[in-house]
């Protein structure tokens, strides 16, 4: 890890997330920024002239993954193009990777269960439809009220990709991210 100090004027970043250990066709840099007229969002950045089309991509994977999840309780965070990058609203919630960390924290096996064959159920919603989020993972859904808010789906491609292959790798990664998680 690392700090930087800056001296001067406060910034509108609050914090950036550089993907340069990537190839340089998708590294890109995602910060999330605070203006007063604005509030908060998220921009994802590229930084080589090789990933602005990935960055692009993206753009076209929230038109079609907005079109498949339609009619379900499955959003997807709105972006829309800004100079030289992509901009996202900044969306409120609790990510369901903390809602499995807290059925996890309770030792609630029959709530995490539950809540487990929910999200399989809701990423199935029209599955047949070719396009597939591949990093549907938990951290990427943040819950509110009854709507589920995909923040994240950069890595959209245009296939049909079985929701228990989404799940497994969902639940890996989760399994993967804290020690605790491995025991259940």
């Amino acid at each position: 890890n690392s700090f930087m100090v800056v001296t001067g004027p406060e910034m509108n970043i609050k914090y950036s997330k550089f993907s340069n250990d990537r190839a340089d066709q998708f590294a890109i840099r995602t910060d999330i920024s605070f203006d007063r007229n604005a509030g908060w969002y998220v921009d994802k950045v590229p930084m080589t002239d090789e990933a602005q089309a990935h960055v692009a991509s993206i753009s076209t994977a929230y038109e079609l993954l907005k079109e498949r999840f339609e009619g379900s309780r499955i959003e997807i965070n709105r972006c829309f193009p800004i100079e030289n990058a992509l901009r996202f609203e900044f969306a409120g919630g609790v990510s369901l990777e903390e809602m499995f960390d807290d059925l996890l924290d309770r030792k609630d096996e029959a709530g995490f269960i539950a809540l487990f064959q929910e999200y399989l159920m809701m990423i199935s919603y029209k599955s047949e439809i070719p396009v597939s989020d591949f990093d549907l993972i938990f951290s990427n859904i943040l819950v509110e009220d009854d709507r589920w808010n995909v923040i994240d789906y950069e890595w959209t491609f245009g296939k049909t990709i079985p929701p228990r292959e989404l799940a497994y790798r969902a639940y890996y990664c989760y399994i993967l991210g804290a020690e605790k998680r491995r025991k259940f």
